[in-house]
């Protein structure tokens, strides 16, 4: 509560950490996930309110966000509604 966003610096064992974590969260069925890395080491998972997408938006300068949810929705079945 009451943090800030910056734009990260992702150096090789935060990616490899990265690239190491995305297949275990598929298997576990898990879309979308927050993990805080750092240093290559997985500081935190947040697997129910991964947050910082529109974070993102604002670093990137491309509205994401907004299909990334309708991705999600779609997934678990209420598109549509």
């Amino acid at each position: 509560m009451g943090g800030s966003v910056e734009r990260a610096v992702v150096d090789e064992a935060t990616l490899c950490l990265a690239r190491q974590l995305g297949p275990i969260f598929a298997t576990d069925g898990l879309f979308l996930v927050g993990a805080d890395l750092a240093g290559g080491k997985l500081l935190d998972i947040s697997a129910t309110t991964p947050g910082g997408l529109w974070g993102a938006e604002r670093f990137e300068g491309v509205s994401f966000a907004e299909e990334v949810v309708r991705s999600i929705e779609r997934k678990v079945g209420l598109s549509g509604r």
